[in-house]
């Protein structure tokens, strides 16, 4: 099964949706804050084992910034006040996710073409992108992941 870092800081919303994943044979590891989810993306042995690699690295788009340690790279005027945090996680770390292999998605509830626009000119695929109302449903959720991480797979 798949090994799926995600990164959101809502950790309420989370619960069903990882509980939903693990049953299913999936290894979910959660990041509450932006360095946690540097941590985990940085020390992959560490948190999966040696032979362990991320399959999938979940963001959510628009979390607060509490993390003074991280200084000016996720400054309020970077993320537009935590509007475009997760962007700015993926533009800083998308090399370190490129070279595990790893799938990006991203979670949201923003609905502006801006945002989608953005993500594109990154190169993320507009199926990697959901509103968080759109994948509410469990199963719509986890149909949703595996259909990423099976994607990967057959690359």
């Amino acid at each position: 099964m798949a090994c799926i870092l995600w990164i959101d800081n809502d950790r309420t919303f989370l619960m069903p949706f990882v509980s939903r994943l693990e049953h299913a044979g999936h290894t979910v590891i959660r990041a509450h804050t932006i360095s946690g989810g540097e941590f985990h993306l940085n020390h992959q042995e560490e948190t999966l084992g040696a032979d362990g690699m991320w399959d999938l690295v979940l963001i959510d788009i628009m979390m607060a910034m509490q993390d003074k340690a991280l200084g000016d790279r996720y400054s309020a005027e970077a993320t537009h006040n935590g509007r475009r945090t997760g962007v700015v996680f993926y533009e800083i770390n998308r090399e370190r996710i490129a070279s595990l292999g790893a799938v990006v998605a991203f979670l949201t509830m923003r609905e502006d073409e801006d945002l989608k626009g953005e993500l594109s000119v990154l190169g993320i695929p507009a199926e990697n992108v959901r509103h968080k109302m759109d994948v509410s449903d469990t199963r719509d959720f986890q149909e949703w992941i595996e259909g990423l991480i099976q994607e990967k797979r057959l690359r």
